[in-house]
């Protein structure tokens, strides 16, 4: 084998060990993670819908993170509680969350990676009027303690169109 054919195959060696230990391998074990991980997603959903921002907190590691589409940090459980307390009884008051999964990297046997969309509807204009859905796409950092799924950092962002 020449160096040129060599390095050929090696490139493919290491895609494909990158490949399968950065996939969805989890979700054909049987496990429930995936599962367990859709459902922490979904159990956010459902606190900021009730405006129960210690639910809603409760979903993230002590240290966990928070980034609105706007930027805005929220650092920390205690912060993340009163940060959205403060939302729910003021803009965010009675809009409705919805986090569509769409995948799900597992980079370690306690560690999910995951990508999806974000919508939050109801949100009222200065004017009182229903305004359109607010959508964004987001990332979150997902870890197993002590047998339980929480989000140690979320970052929500929206693209540039060209």
């Amino acid at each position: 084998m020449n160096k040129r054919n060599a390095l050929a195959f090696c490139g493919v060696v290491l895609s494909v060990t990158l490949l399968s230990s950065c996939g969805d391998t989890k979700e054909s074990d049987g496990s429930g993670d995936r599962a367990a991980v859709r459902e922490l997603h979904a159990e956010i959903d459902a606190a900021w819908n009730s405006g129960n921002a210690k639910e809603f907190a409760a979903h993230w590691t002590k240290d966990g993170t928070v980034t609105s589409p706007l930027g805005q940090l929220s650092q920390g459980r205690s912060h993340i509680q009163k940060d959205e307390a403060a939302g729910f009884a003021g803009p965010m008051k009675g809009t409705r969350h919805k986090l569509a999964v769409s995948k799900i990297y597992w980079v370690g046997a306690q560690t999910a990676v995951v990508d999806g969309d974000a919508e939050i509807s109801g949100l009222k204009g200065t004017d009182g009027k229903t305004m359109a859905p607010l959508k964004a796409k987001f990332t979150s950092v997902c870890i197993e303690q002590n047998g339980k799924w929480l989000v140690s950092h979320l970052r929500s962002y929206v693209f540039l169109k060209p």
